[in-house]
């Protein structure tokens, strides 16, 4: 299957309302545009979510308002000039078809949920059918027209309770009253859909692309073709910049595993149907380098407008940003980044897509702020390549996760553990008995949860009690186990005691009770300290983070130096080139939104590169279509060098190609 490249994203949802749907359409036209863009891969709907087709269908209801047929026009002129073609379908909503198939629309166990003012209003049921009209569909556009793939959206599991939903579950044993159940139940009805979808057209045409958004990334390994990153930062219902490193970190392990692609979805737009805004330039740099950094690749979300035609400034934009991202293009194309840490959160129910509690949301920032290179891991891939695993608050130890535990310190691996990670599924103790440092005793009876900073892992801390933020738990060291830092009392415990409202309560003397102890290859913190990031983001905070793992892993991939916490470092691998993409963009919280407008410079910024034993021989930075050569010297097993100036975005190459004199020795 040929690798995606670059690829646009066109949503055409068009009212019922709308007069003359395609009247300017030119395939040939709008596929030139795509030309100049760069683009070889293509979505854009044979059917939208308010159930209307753009293209004359025998199967369903074409848009009333349609001159022509949009689709095939498209699919004929993709054809003509290479670029591969993916058909939307929207799954859950299709608002015409369901108003005249009412027996197929869902019957939601909380009624009331949605209103009519909502034009997600109507919502199918997969086991009503609507999901054989839907293949229908599907194989109608694959029998017309030569598509190369299909994207099925919006397929969440749902509550449905309608008659056909009800008399499966009764053959099933399922309670229609247990909501647990019923959503279970509904979202197994999604993945046989699914499956159903995939096996039909993969069997008549085989090599198409699947993708079904809205399911669950691990549970569609075998159906999926590759992966959808849909992270539009400006949209209100995500979680704004934070989404993307969320979502690029927990994705690449899951799609190196099987050996897929990733695409990058962002849009142009500040949210999902506004038709009259574009983001600037610079967030859109901001989303498309940082996915280009973790392996993602770009696609670039647009509304298609009724009449048909690309409004020209957005065009423009699209064309200048990928022209500039594929000047990049020789030496970043299938690199690879290669982390030695990992952060074990599974997710915690399979109806979950992906997990982004607060307590991986405050990891994932802290360690990218740090710039340390990790991945987001679950029990679905592999922890062999890790050499620090890192358990953040909130997760007990199964029996599965207990034994990869017990394998990866077998082989001399390190891990830190926050907060309730570490015990057993039941709450009561601490999983790994006999290694772990710490005997858990409950929650702290301190409130607030003070520490003091001293010894080496004071290190850049004022030298003054600090707060926890987050809860705290009582421990005790175990036999063997040292405690490197001490919890201190509160003057007075915040709350009510009784009488009175104890609200301003300062630090009083340290105690004896651990705040952070280590035995053998284990580290425990007696806090919850990455949703206390979450919540406070103090750089404190970030700070004992970073000396701690500094113990843990004091020989990491990469160093940097001078860099502001808003830089973001990302490390890949390409043959014998190691390149380090520096970011320095600044997302800026506006009231009510966050946007990106400038590129910040930043001056004189420090890389330190562990050789490996594989000496480098000429290190370049690569920026704005300028490449320059650096100076760089090799100290205590490092490469180091100073980046004289990044402005936004800058690429270094680290060669460690022989030269012609080392291949001759």
């Amino acid at each position: 299957m040929k690798p995606i490249r670059y690829s646009l994203f066109f949503d055409f949802h068009t009212m019922v309302s709308t007069p003359e749907v395609g009247k300017h359409f030119d395939g040939e036209s709008f596929v030139q545009q795509l030309v100049q863009c760069g683009v070889d891969y293509l979505t854009l709907h044979a059917c939208c979510n308010q159930g209307h087709a753009y293209y004359p269908t025998k199967v369903g209801k074409p848009h009333p308002s349609l001159t022509q047929d949009v689709f095939g026009s498209l699919a004929q002129a993709c054809h003509r000039h290479g670029i591969a073609l993916s058909a939307y379908f929207n799954v859950h909503y299709s608002d015409q078809v369901l108003r005249e198939h009412p027996e197929w629309q869902e019957v939601s166990a909380t009624p009331g949920e949605y209103t009519p003012q909502d034009f997600y209003y109507r919502r199918a049921c997969y086991n009503s059918g609507y999901g054989e009209h839907l293949l229908a569909m599907a194989k109608e556009v694959l029998a017309w027209y030569d598509v190369d793939g299909f994207f099925f959206d919006c397929m969440a599991a749902s509550d449905c309770v309608c008659p056909a939903c009800r008399q499966k579950m009764e053959s099933l044993g399922v309670d229609p009253a247990d909501k647990e159940a019923v959503l279970r139940f509904n979202h197994a009805s999604s993945h046989a859909l699914a499956q159903r979808l995939h096996d039909q057209l993969a069997s008549l045409k085989p090599g198409l692309r699947f993708f079904f958004n809205g399911r669950p990334f691990e549970e569609m390994d075998a159906w999926e073709t590759h992966l959808e990153a849909e992270c539009l930062p400006t949209a209100p219902w995500g979680n704004g910049y934070e989404q993307l490193p969320l979502m690029a970190h927990y994705m690449r392990p899951l799609a190196r595993k099987s050996g897929k692609q990733i695409l990058n979805m962002t849009g142009r737009f500040i949210d999902w149907g506004q038709f009259g805004t574009l983001r600037t330039r610079e967030s859109l740099e901001y989303d498309l380098y940082y996915g280009l950094a973790n392996g993602l690749r770009p696609n670039v979300a647009d509304h298609l407008p009724p009449d048909g035609r690309w409004p020209l400034p957005v065009f423009q934009r699209v064309r200048e940003l990928y022209q500039e991202l594929q000047w990049y293009d020789p030496w970043i194309l299938e690199a690879e980044n290669r982390p030695e840490v990992a952060v074990v959160f599974p997710r915690r129910s399979p109806l979950c897509i992906y997990p982004s509690e607060p307590a991986l949301k405050g990891a994932t920032r802290m360690l990218t702020e740090l710039k340390v290179q990790f991945d987001i891991v679950t029990e679905a891939v592999s922890w062999e390549p890790y050499k620090v695993l890192i358990f953040p608050d909130q997760v007990s130890f199964s029996p599965e996760i207990l034994s990869r535990v017990k394998a990866h310190l077998a082989k001399g691996g390190r891990i830190l553990a926050t907060g309730q990670s570490g015990l057993d599924p039941q709450g009561k103790a601490f999983a790994l008995e006999k290694e772990w440092p710490a005997l858990y005793q409950g929650p702290s009876p301190l409130l607030p949860l003070y520490f003091q900073p001293e010894g080496p892992l004071a290190q850049g801390l004022p030298p003054m009690p600090l707060q926890g933020f987050g809860d705290g738990f009582q421990v005790a060291a175990t036999e063997g186990a040292s405690s490197l830092l001490f919890c201190v009392r509160p003057v007075c415990h915040k709350g009510w005691d009784g009488s009175h409202v104890n609200f301003y309560t300062p630090p009083a003397e340290k105690t004896d009770l651990p705040f952070l102890l280590r035995k053998g290859n284990i580290t425990y913190l007696a806090a919850n300290l990455f949703q206390g990031y979450a919540q406070v983001a103090m750089r404190d905070t970030r700070l004992l983070l970073n000396n701690i793992l500094e113990t843990l892993d004091p020989t990491p991939q990469l160093r940097t130096q001078h860099l502001p916490s808003f830089a973001r470092a990302f490390l890949q691998f390409k043959g014998n080139l190691r390149m380090v993409h520096l970011m320095t963009y600044c997302p800026e919280k506006r009231l009510g939104t966050i946007e990106v407008d400038d590129r910040p410079v930043v001056l004189n910024g420090k890389l330190a590169l562990r050789l490996d034993h594989s000496p480098v021989t000429r290190v370049r930075c690569l920026a704005a279509g300028n490449i320059q050569e650096l100076p760089f010297q090799e100290e205590e097993g490092y490469c180091q060098v100073t980046v004289p100036l990044v402005e936004g975005y800058a690429l270094i190459l680290f060669d460690t190609t022989p030269t012609h004199d080392e291949e001759n020795h």
